[in-house]
């Protein structure tokens, strides 16, 4: 049936609709899921209002657009020089088109006569590793390694697919900045690669992988220009961290971080810079480790903070905490978090001698800083919980007391990744039970969050988690986002789900927060994304796996439900040419495999009934989808489906809605004139399913294939004339009054039939279904017809004096709504005595 949904949602009270959010709320609260994997737990009706709310509203919303705020890039600009080379100043995206494929050796070059300027190169390899560091693999990297056409300063490489290679390449641009931290195709050999060509460095980050058995004569670096080091997760001998720091000219040293280095013996090759910043979070030292700290005088940020999970207790903390804050006067940012340096709880006065202010403090070691307050103090879990005190000594406080302060950390711990998966957990919390004030800040941090930490599971299952709550407050009304960051959240959490398919929680709290969304509206840019990855999900948790266990099991079988369900969702209200996307992409072989799946075990449940019903939708208007169906063994199916769940209506309606569409299609009908179906869409004209909406559409698949005149009539039985005869009878009992689960997008296929002069059954059946739509729906479909050009051709019917009077009664009803509803506004006048 031309432009009819099945689409479980379209009525609040459809039953599929109802079944699919009951089964989401028992999968919505699994039991023993880790703490620090945070899921969506649902009150007791949210799903079913929020995920009804968006389909009563789907059909009235625009697709959302850019907004203005969003910088647009110039166009390319293009500078003739002599050389007739081009540069290409601005627009990277465009920069894009300017490489090309060497089907050689399968990497990519630059156009020959184009160049990139250094901030477009540097931009765009920023925006490839970024948006697309799965892409950024040692085949891409090579646009980068013609140093004439192109010339690059920064590579943040961070959690991409570049290998030692593409480093190798890319450091003879004499960069400047580089971060190949997190990078599982980089080894050791990235080291020897520094060592060669990082003479001009001012910004170097590494990890275990590139420092793994590095020899310690590599360890004597000539990088004077070298500002910031940062060495992640790297276990060294002391006596290599010494000859490194020792013997190698760092004389420019400002900022040094050690996170997770380990056991660090012997520090005292600190002193040797004049460090600004230090940090050494998760690491262990000596007894001395506070004097080699307190002789940098120069520090102003100091980071000796550790993770929930590697808490640790000092001896004597206060005096500690006391001598490093007062061997300090410049230090503005302490992170002691995960320590006891704050000691027991001691309110402090304090009085100010030059100006007789009275202060207090509950850090007693931090009394010297009452008048002199710190930028930032980090107090996350401490052993006393310090964070919750009301007297602290500080501008910003980082901890879990509140919202500003888990907000702090998670913007101010963003480089440490254990910090910010443990800080959106709890922002998680703080989302979950509606006490975050400050949305648009949040919003800002978890994006940030998951964008740089793309390559980590757990800290995209954190921020999805909140995102949901986030999408949730705005489908409610209770909070709006700004298209543009909603458009990021969307791309964001594809992203993630496209990383981590095999996560079934984060394919729940992804799936989950897209259903918030006015779909397919509002995704239209991410259109085909989408739906590939809703039928990589289906695909992969459709079938029954014995090997799962029972909680695996419900999981996966959610995430299917869900994944199905929003791919109906993108299916409607869309044009043909994103049906034939999504046949294209193998919609409809997916839907069959799942029928075949429950059709094997005999199960009747909603995930049949949607898999017809993301059917019905892409054959709709759409011939391609029509046939795939039909050459899928579609038929067979059906009359199986038929035979073994013919008491479930829902199903009868969505498959003779799915007929219905492969009907309209001339060519397709002579597959359906066989003596089997014929006599099944006959037999389902009495059919009382689902009010009269499986009766309607069999009379509908029937007047189509009768609508090819008596010669078209292939079999002997049943004969046309005893279907034809059952046709009128089954019309003869529909109350024109009655409402319908069913949503036209054109009556094109209906005007076509009321055309039909050769058989008055398919003149009938149009002319009520136009009739009874126009009448009980008449604000969406009096102006269907008009726009259709359909009071012209139902005139015209009229003119030809049709030889059953109640056809002409129906079409003139249906010309007196559409002029009724034209003048009115509404049909009062014609049915109110």
């Amino acid at each position: 049936m031309t432009g009819a949904q099945g689409h479980p949602g379209w009525v609040d009270n459809h039953p599929t609709s109802l079944k699919f959010l009951a089964a989401s709320q028992v999968c919505c609260n699994p039991s023993g899921v880790a703490k620090l994997r945070p899921t969506i737990r649902e009150e007791t009706d949210s799903n079913t209002t929020a995920i009804q709310e968006k389909s009563r509203n789907v059909d009235n919303t625009e697709e959302d657009m850019p907004d203005a705020d969003i910088v647009i890039p110039e166009k390319v600009s293009r500078d003739d020089s002599s050389s007739g080379a081009h540069t290409i100043k601005a627009d990277p995206s465009i920069s894009f088109s300017a490489a090309q494929l060497n089907s050689e050796n399968g990497s990519y070059d630059i156009h020959e006569g184009i160049c990139l300027s250094q901030n477009i190169a540097d931009f765009l390899l920023a925006t490839l590793c970024r948006n697309h560091p799965l892409k950024a693999n040692q085949q891409f990297l090579t646009i980068f390694n013609n140093l004439e056409r192109c010339k690059i300063t920064t590579a943040n490489l961070r959690g991409t697919k570049a290998a030692d290679i593409s480093l190798s390449s890319l450091m003879k641009h004499n960069l400047k900045s580089i971060d190949i931290r997190d990078c599982e195709n980089i080894s050791s050999k990235a080291w020897e690669h520094i060592c060669n060509w990082g003479t001009y460095l001012t910004s170097l980050a590494v990890d275990k992988n590139v420092m793994l058995n590095v020899e310690r004569g590599l360890l004597e670096l000539n990088m004077r220009n070298l500002l910031s080091l940062t060495m992640h997760h790297v276990t060294m001998p002391n006596n290599y961290f010494s000859t490194l720091f020792n013997k190698s000219n760092f004389k420019n040293l400002s900022y040094l971080d050690l996170s997770g280095c380990g056991f660090l013996e012997d520090i005292s090759f600190l002193a040797n810079y004049n460090l600004s910043n230090l940090t050494l979070y998760n690491c262990n030292f000596n007894s001395g480790w506070i004097k080699s700290i307190c002789k940098i005088k120069t520090l102003r940020k100091l980071d000796i903070s550790r993770c929930k999970t590697k808490l640790v207790t000092y001896t004597d903390p206060e005096l500690k905490l006391c001598e490093l804050i007062q061997s300090l006067p410049n230090l503005c940012y302490l992170d002691i978090s995960g320590t006891n340096l704050t000691g027991e709880l001691t309110p402090t006065k304090v009085n100010d001698e030059e100006t007789g202010s009275d202060g207090i403090t509950d850090i007693a070691p931090l009394a010297c800083r009452v008048f002199r307050p710190l930028d930032v103090l980090g107090l996350c879990h401490t052993s006393t919980d310090a964070c919750k005190w009301n007297n602290i000594p500080a501008i910003k406080v980082m901890g879990d007391a509140s919202e500003e302060q888990i907000l702090n950390t998670v913007e101010l711990q963003m480089v440490y990744r254990e910090q910010v998966t443990s800080a959106l957990n709890e922002l998680f919390h703080q989302f979950r039970y509606d006490r975050v004030n400050n949305v648009e800040k949040a919003l800002r941090l978890i994006f940030s969050a998951m964008s740089r930490y793309h390559y980590d599971e757990s800290i995209q299952i954190s921020g999805s988690a909140s995102l949901f709550y986030i999408m949730r407050a705005e489908a409610e009304a209770r909070h709006p986002v700004h298209p543009a960051a909603r458009q990021q959240m969307i791309t964001l959490m594809i992203n993630a789900m496209e990383r981590f398919p095999k996560d079934n929680i984060l394919m729940r709290n992804g799936c989950l927060t897209i259903s918030q969304l006015k779909v397919p509206q509002q995704v239209l840019f991410e259109y085909e994304r989408l739906v590939k990855l809703l039928l990589n999900l289906i695909r992969r948790r459709g079938n029954y796996q014995p090997a799962l266990s029972d909680q695996q099991h419900n999981m996966c079988d959610f995430v299917c439900r869900i994944s199905i369900y929003l791919l109906n969702s993108l299916a409607c209200q869309v044009e043909g040419p994103h049906k034939l996307l999504v046949g294209d992409l193998g919609a409809v072989e997916t839907m069959l495999g799942l029928i075949r799946e429950k059709l094997g075990n005999g199960t009747h449940d909603d995930i049949l009934e949607l898999a017809w019903s993301v059917m019905w939708n892409v054959t709709d208007e759409t011939p391609a989808n029509c046939r795939r169906f039909l050459d899928g063994d579609g038929m067979e199916y059906f009359s199986n489906c038929l035979t073994a769940f013919s008491e479930h209506e829902d199903l009868l309606r969505n498959m003779m809605g799915l007929l219905g569409n492969v009907a309209e299609v001339d060519t397709l009908r002579p597959r359906l004139m066989t003596t089997p179906l014929i006599s099944t869409f006959t037999s389902l004209l009495k059919s009382e399913s689902g009010g009269i909406e499986v009766s309607y559409n069999a009379a509908g698949v029937l007047s189509h294939i009768a609508s090819d005149g008596p010669d078209a009539w292939s079999i002997e039985a049943p004969t046309r004339a005893s279907v034809l005869s059952a046709l009128t009878d089954a019309i003869s009992q529909w109350n024109i009054t009655v409402r319908r689960n069913i949503n036209y997008r054109s009556f094109e296929p209906i005007l076509r039939l009321v055309s039909i002069q050769h058989t008055p059954q398919c003149q009938h059946w149009a002319a009520w279904g136009l009739a009874n739509l126009t009448r009980v729906y008449p604000d969406k479909y009096c102006s269907l017809v008009v726009d259709e050009g359909g009071l012209e051709i139902l005139e015209g019917v009229l003119s030809q004096k049709p030889d059953i009077s109640y056809i002409a009664m129906l079409v003139q009803r249906v010309i007196d709504h559409c002029k009724h509803y034209q003048r009115d506004g509404n049909l009062l006048a014609m049915y109110t005595k």
